[in-house]
């Protein structure tokens, strides 16, 4: 196995095992899902083509024929009905880490242009607020009162977002 079919693997593990485990808790636990969920995706790493689906999204159809072939192998005359019900009881997470993306973009462009650029500097560049204060021509204290107000701000939308949801 390659270093890129290796980091495929580790990145679409969570959203298999996600399956597996819906697998689980509905036929039980008495067969190796996660195990045959993992050596399926080492098996069909090779034939991955980005281009196609997230490594998500290939995670998680890679998961279901994986559960398919141990529930075939173990009762092949409802292995189509069983597994339909399941799929049809998943919901689509890259759906819901889309609407996640927008609200965020959304809570972003809420703020000003100088406090997404005192945020930015602070929280992911890891600059100081000194040096912060220096590059837009301000005061210390104005950078804090305006890191103080952006974060004041996310956090009061984000609550109302997860109050409507």
């Amino acid at each position: 196995m390659t270093a890129a079919e290796r980091d495929l693997v580790v990145a679409a593990l969570p959203a298999a095992i996600w399956v597996s485990e819906r697998y689980a808790r509905r036929y039980g636990r008495r067969h190796d899902w996660r195990g045959q969920v993992q050596l399926e995706l080492c098996k069909r790493a090779p034939s991955y083509r980005p281009g196609q689906a997230s490594p998500a999204k290939w995670g998680r159809t890679t998961a279901h024929y994986a559960c398919r072939e141990l529930m075939r192998a173990w009762d092949p005359a409802h292995v189509c009905q069983m597994s339909e019900e399941v799929e049809t009881r998943l919901p689509d997470r890259e759906e819901r880490e889309s609407e996640d993306h927008a609200a965020g973009l959304a809570l972003l462009s809420s703020l000003s242009d100088r406090q997404r650029r005192v945020l930015w500097r602070t929280v992911v560049d890891g600059m100081t607020l000194t040096a912060v204060a220096h590059e837009l021509g301000v005061s210390v204290p104005s950078a804090m009162n305006l890191r103080n107000r952006a974060l004041k701000k996310l956090r009061i939308a984000s609550e109302q977002v997860n109050i409507r949801t």
